[in-house]
């Protein structure tokens, strides 16, 4: 197995085969993203992943036993412009992320589950390449443990 300095790409994929279902598609028939792609169906879901902060200990450093915290954060795009549109597709994303085992190459995810405090933020009314369409974000947090 390579070592991953960096849990963020493997997270991604681990993300797109957990999220990617006909259960949020369904939902979503934009599918889910990590970029906003070129002529875009809505509504659909982006997704964001950052480390903001090290929780490793003496002697653990990237790609060797360290522990990360993650910020996954969940955009749901609607074109009718409809907060209830978004809140559906948010919510049937947590219920995946909450009923899923995310399988991220290189990593555990040491919280069986994501972490309890989920924030959810209404973003409003956005522009994309000249669409007005509603935007609604969850804010989850993982922690990662590098296994090698």
């Amino acid at each position: 197995m390579t070592t991953s300095y960096s849990p963020l790409y493997p997270l991604s994929v681990a993300l797109v085969t957990a999220l990617n279902v006909a259960a949020l598609t369904a939902l979503a028939p934009g599918g889910v993203h990590n970029v906003v792609p070129q002529n875009t169906v809505y509504p659909f879901l982006l997704f964001e992943v950052a480390v903001p902060t090290q929780l490793g200990g003496l002697g653990t450093y990237p790609g060797h036993g360290d522990l990360s915290e993650i910020e996954l954060r969940l955009h749901a795009f609607s074109a009718l412009q409809a907060i209830s549109e978004c809140q559906l597709i948010l919510a049937k994303a947590i219920e995946l992320l909450f009923t899923t085992t995310l399988s991220v190459t290189g990593y555990t995810v040491a919280s069986a589950l994501p972490l309890p405090d989920i924030a959810i933020v209404n973003l409003g009314d956005q522009t994309i390449a000249g669409t007005v369409v509603h935007e609604e974000c969850v804010i989850v947090r993982l922690v990662l443990q590098n296994v090698s």
